[in-house]
């Protein structure tokens, strides 16, 4: 299954920008900066409803993907509670705004007549139910239809996975196009023309359904990346000519609209993952403020439309893109992203306790069938490579130790948990004055996994780890320091994601640990890709303990060693990057980073400080690209870390809460 979204990221993009153009040529109509031509009303008015189709089917496929990957535990509850802290917040926002400004694409009349009852249809999102109360911001009118479509989503996913063949989805879609056209005939009313959109949300379950059956050998058949957005573009066209003038609340019209929903979900799986990054990074972008653009750009556009009218319309369009983007970013950021985190933390059940060898894996990835295939599949790969490589060990885990006495017992017991027994240990003692190398010996001489090195003279972490890789015999090389922790599947789950996949290198979701061990914090989410742009804004993936390599792809590695103050494994990323390698996520939690007084990440402000020196120093970037990435990798570490924090945890009759 696809673990990387750059095309979705894209028709995510294409989709709210088609409704963006649309409003844009509207507005300059309706202030009479531009000419009314039917024809050309007709093709923004397709180009806008294809925009808001597509994204009902990209939302459907990546909400049922992420139920996928969730516990099963309390599932419908916590996909509920998630979204809600997705969708609503930002939607009050806008109607304060609007209600406020009087920035409405729709009169004032009706904006006074609205009332208590117009003003609550709107705040939940019901619209489309009482209908005598309008939008107070245009985009709001789909938002209803998405919201009620989370009502049955989780249902829908449970019946899946009860009748998991691709015939039965299709029989449901085949059942929702027919009602959809049926709703439209004359003479039937039109409070059943929403039977229209079922089919673009059962379109996106028909996508997931593919992309779960796909197998490692139809991946790497599959179409270029490249040709992707020629297939978007071309279906925007195709939807545009098909319908003409015909309304997708018309008989013809619903068929089409739900017939190119389709061909989008039946082309979803077949093309690989867009790596242009001139394309890539600015659809990831604007898809990640998208929800901003969606709401917010009404409101940016009649302002300039209204209060700025002596402005040439080239610079109209440049203050609307400008106000646009600004309030998208801001709202993220200030209002859309800390409400995520809280409505996520809000959901997390289950706490990893300081025991780690104690723990199995989780009963969501047995009973998902998406994450069983794979693990089947994966599995024979991992047990093939280890027979083919018997008696030399799989994986290499690279060590560096400096007084590290105190933890060390729990993470040796932690890589003796580890349920992919074909690996070695490479302890290198780099002048520990503690017992931290009696303690290595001791676990030695019980397991021979474990390799005890020593280095010349106290050379810093990146000498100790360049002489754990020369000393390495595994295919991987994973790495780990003495003070932190792997659930019991990391190796394994790793080596089979990264195997199956052919990654270069990947990495997985970790949380802090507190440094007694007894507090844990939220899950710290790694961008699906590593590439330069998410290095030095996200400073990469988190941390060493959560990398895997495999050496085939990857055949020199090396920390560079450089001044203290500056991170050895960020430099090392970076070589690999440079060199035209690209990391990939593991979407799991499977480490446990210790906060420690005397660690990096212990300081905030310390991180900031030396992030800096590296992009200038090490990166060579200039002072205004520096300050661009510094300014959003400093922006990233407060809120991605403040709600990672480790938190008390208090466990009542055995069970943590």
């Amino acid at each position: 299954m696809k673990k990387t979204y750059a095309n979705l990221d894209l028709l995510r993009s294409l989709s709210v920008l088609s409704v963006l153009i649309a409003h844009l040529w509207q507005k300059c109509v309706d202030y009479h900066f531009c000419a009314w031509d039917a024809k050309t009303n007709r093709f923004f008015s397709n180009l806008s409803f294809t925009g808001v189709m597509f994204f009902f089917v990209h939302t459907c496929l990546v909400l049922m993907l992420s139920m996928d990957r969730s516990p099963a535990e309390q599932l419908a509850r916590s996909f509920l509670v998630r979204r809600a802290f997705r969708i609503y917040p930002l939607c009050w926002v806008t109607i304060m705004l609007a209600l406020g400004t009087g920035l409405t694409d729709h009169p004032e009349a009706n904006l006074h007549l609205l009332g208590w009852r117009g003003l609550l249809a709107n705040l939940l999102l019901v619209q489309n139910v009482t209908r005598a109360f309008p939008s107070i911001v245009g985009p709001l009118w789909s938002l209803p239809w998405e919201v009620q479509m989370y009502l049955v989503l989780p249902l829908f996913f449970l019946l899946l996975r009860r009748f998991s063949t691709l015939r039965v989805i299709l029989a449901i879609w085949t059942v929702t196009a027919v009602l959809a056209v049926a709703s439209t005939l004359p003479g039937v009313p039109r409070a059943f023309h929403g039977a229209v959109f079922p089919p673009m949300f059962v379109s996106g379950t028909v996508a997931y359904k593919l992309l779960l059956r796909q197998s490692a050998a139809k991946q790497r058949g599959r179409l270029p990346g490249w040709a992707w957005p020629l297939l978007v573009i071309g279906l925007f066209a195709l939807k545009n000519w098909l319908a003409g003038s015909h309304s997708f609340e018309s008989p013809f019209g619903a068929g089409v609209d739900s017939c190119i929903c389709l061909a989008l979900a039946l082309g979803i799986p077949a093309f690989a993952e867009l790596h242009q990054g001139w394309i890539a990074h600015p659809a990831q972008k604007i898809a990640k403020y998208s929800y901003g653009v969606y709401l917010l750009h009404v409101p940016a556009l009649i302002f300039v439309m209204r209060y700025l009218p002596a402005l040439p319309l080239p610079l109209k369009i440049i203050v609307f893109l400008a106000l646009t983007t600004l309030a998208s970013v801001v709202s993220f950021h200030a209002v859309e992203d800390p409400l995520i985190q809280f409505g996520k933390r809000l959901t997390q059940h289950g706490h990893v306790s300081h025991a780690l060898i104690d723990e199995q894996p989780s009963a969501a990835a047995a009973t998902t069938p998406g994450l069983a295939a794979q693990r089947t599949e994966f599995s024979a790969e991992t047990e093939r490579l280890t027979q083919k490589n018997h008696p030399i060990p799989l994986v290499s885990i690279v060590t560096p130790v400096y007084n590290a006495a105190r933890w060390l017992p729990e993470t040796l017991a932690s890589v003796r948990a580890q349920t992919l027994t074909s690996w070695e240990q490479i302890l290198v003692d780099d002048g520990s004055t503690d017992d931290s190398v009696a303690l290595i010996e001791a676990a030695a001489h019980q397991d021979a996994r474990f390799r005890l090195l020593h280095t010349p003279h106290n050379g810093g972490p990146s000498a100790a780890r360049n002489l754990a890789i020369d000393a390495a015999r595994g295919r991987f090389i994973a790495f780990l320091d003495a003070d932190d922790l792997w659930l019991p599947e990391k190796l394994a789950r790793s080596v089979e994601w990264i195997s199956s996949h052919g990654f270069d290198f990947i990495y997985h979701d970790y949380r802090h640990l507190s440094p007694d061990g007894s507090r844990t914090g939220a899950i710290i989410q790694a961008p699906e890709t590593l590439d330069l742009h998410t290095l030095h804004t996200r400073r990469g993936h988190g941390g060493c303990l959560s990398i895997v390599i495999d050496r085939q792809r990857v055949p020199v590695i090396r920390f560079p060693r450089i001044a203290p103050h500056h991170a050895e494994d960020f430099c090392a990323w970076l070589q690999l990057i440079r060199g035209g390698h690209t990391g990939h996520r593991l979407p799991a939690d499977l480490g446990r980073y210790r906060l420690t007084p005397k660690s990096r990440s212990s300081s905030k402000l310390h991180c900031a400080i030396n992030a800096w020196h590296l992009y200038r120093k090490i990166s060579k970037l200039t002072v205004l690209h520096a300050a661009f990435w510094w300014s959003q990798y400093t922006w990233n570490a407060f809120w991605l870390y403040h709600h990672a924090r480790p938190r008390l945890q208090r466990t009542v009759a055995g069970q943590h809460w």
